[in-house]
């Protein structure tokens, strides 16, 4: 049974350094390596050997290394692989994760603010230059057909928000740009 020692293994932030150490009695070190990986949705974020320390598996992520893991929810297995038979591989489940963002860094934008903040300079495009279109997801837009993008921008706010409360951080309410068309 795999078992985590010392500190709860539920919440990490992105640009500490964490030291995680697990025990396993059916994966004795001196018969088993360890690899720790995280992952989202069945896409390794990363992944990191571990070391023997006195009966348990100790995995060492430096600052830099948890820095490039992605803010979000993830799942952390153990992967042990048997010294003797290289090709007997075990993997075990430690736990999901929640890895809040860097606080002294950037977020790297998730796809759908990436998609947000271009919706949004389309949007800026055909009302700073309505007798012109503008090219937004392979589709133009004008005037006669903005309405689309708005539906298309309420959603994408909705999404970056449950993102961003799914990572245990708050947003606040938008308030509505109006950009005039006269001047």
């Amino acid at each position: 049974m795999l078992a985590l020692q010392g500190n709860s293994l539920s919440i990490l932030t992105a640009g500490d350094t964490w030291v995680l150490s697990f025990t396993d009695d059916d994966h004795p070190n001196n018969l088993w390596t360890a690899l720790i990986a995280f992952s989202r949705l069945g896409v390794q974020l990363f992944a990191k050997a571990g070391v023997n320390d006195v009966g348990n598996f100790k995995f060492t992520i430096t600052a830099a290394e948890s820095g490039t893991i992605a803010p979000g929810g993830t799942q952390v297995y153990v992967v042990f692989t048997n010294v003797a038979d290289p090709t007997r591989r075990e993997s075990e489940f430690a736990g999901a994760v929640t890895v809040l963002p860097n606080p002294t860094g950037s977020m790297t934008p998730t796809p759908s603010q990436q998609a947000l903040t271009a919706v949004l300079a389309t949007i800026t495009k055909v009302l700073s230059q309505p007798e012109s279109s503008a090219t937004f997801n392979g589709q133009t837009y004008t005037m006669q057909n903005i309405e689309t993008l708005y539906k298309i921008r309420n959603l994408l706010i909705t999404d970056v928000n449950n993102e961003l409360v799914g990572l245990g951080l708050a947003t606040k309410p938008r308030s509505r740009n109006i950009l005039t068309r006269f001047r």
